[in-house]
This record gives C-alpha cells, sequence and structure tokens, in this order.
C-alpha cells in the first residue's frame, strides 16, 4: 500500500474470502489514506456512518479488497509508476486515475482519467462508472486486456527486443 489515496465502493458480499472479515455494511465507501478525506465531502449525508478509513493493510488481505471492490479510484498526485492500477485491473475492478503522472502509461486506454484536483469531475466519473454498467464492463475487459502488456513473458520479449536493437548499434 502506497501513501496515496485509494477509494473503493464495496458491493453487498455474497462470497466469503478465507482468513478475511469483510465491513459490516454493505455498500461501504473505503478510504485507505486518511490524506484524502476531503473527497467524502462531495458525497451525500446518507453516507454518514458508511465510511471506513483503513490504514496498514496486510499485503495478504489487499487482494480480498481489490475482489469485493465496484470501482477503484486513485486520485494520487505521485505514485513511482501505477501498480495499485495494475492490481485492479487484475481484479476486473474499473479504475479511475490522475492525469498528470505516469498513472496513464499503466492504466492504458481501458481506465478514465482526472486532474485530482477537479472534485467535481472526479464524483462525476465516479457516479457515471457506478450508474452506467454499459461504461463500467469495457473498462473491467479492457483492464485485463491492458494488464498483459507488463505479464513477464512479453516484458521479457520486450526488453530482449531492446538488447538486441542496442548490441546492433
Amino acid at each position: 500500500m502506497t501513501a496515496n489515496s485509494l477509494v473503493m465502493t464495496m458491493p453487498p458480499i455474497t462470497t466469503p474470502v478465507p482468513g478475511f472479515v469483510p465491513p459490516a455494511i454493505a455498500e461501504t465507501l473505503i478510504l485507505a489514506d486518511p490524506g484524502f478525506v476531503h473527497l467524502i465531502i462531495s458525497f451525500p449525508l446518507y453516507m454518514s456512518g458508511r465510511v471506513r478509513i483503513l490504514t496498514h493493510i496486510p499485503f495478504n488481505e489487499l487482494a480480498a479488497f481489490y475482489q469485493m471492490a465496484t470501482l477503484f479510484v486513485y486520485p494520487s498526485f505521485f505514485e513511482g509508476f501505477g501498480i495499485p492500477i495494475l492490481e485492479a485491473q487484475l481484479a476486473g475492478i474499473p479504475v479511475i486515475a490522475a492525469t498528470g503522472s505516469c498513472l496513464e502509461e499503466a492504466g492504458g486506454s481501458s481506465a478514465l482519467y482526472t486532474d485530482p484536483r477537479n472534485e467535481q469531475e472526479l464524483r462525476g466519473l465516479i457516479e457515471s462508472v457506478l450508474n452506467e454498467p454499459k461504461l463500467a464492463e469495457p473498462m473491467r475487459s479492457g483492464g485485463r486486456e491492458n494488464i498483459r502488456r507488463f505479464m513477464p513473458d512479453v516484458l521479457a520479449a520486450h526488453f530482449m527486443r531492446v538488447y538486441e536493437n542496442i548490441s546492433r548499434s
């Protein structure tokens, strides 16, 4: 887990994940970094009591959070590459991320992007993905396709071509 924002909406839990104790409230908003709590101001009052702020999620439980998520929102200002985006896409979760960094390269064309300072646009994208299955489904399938670019065999072949080109120079 990085020190950036991770936001997920949790659907009602129908299948238990071994070793994971899920939140008791269905449709809970999870914020895994308290630094972005200001984002919830735009959400309606009915969310009161349904917001959980979690820190230090153990690595072995992280996959369970991705598996239960409806949407992964990553309005990060700083990121080394965007591994959390790839983790979400691997789990088949639609992704909304920040513009202006490497996140667009990591998430590819199947994710949606916004200026992380534009709360209204971010809210609109979140509502669109949550309320429009015709938008969310291509993001899921496109995300699964996007992660293929980062599979070990694909990366190894790419690096081999780079090294071959260098050796010919």
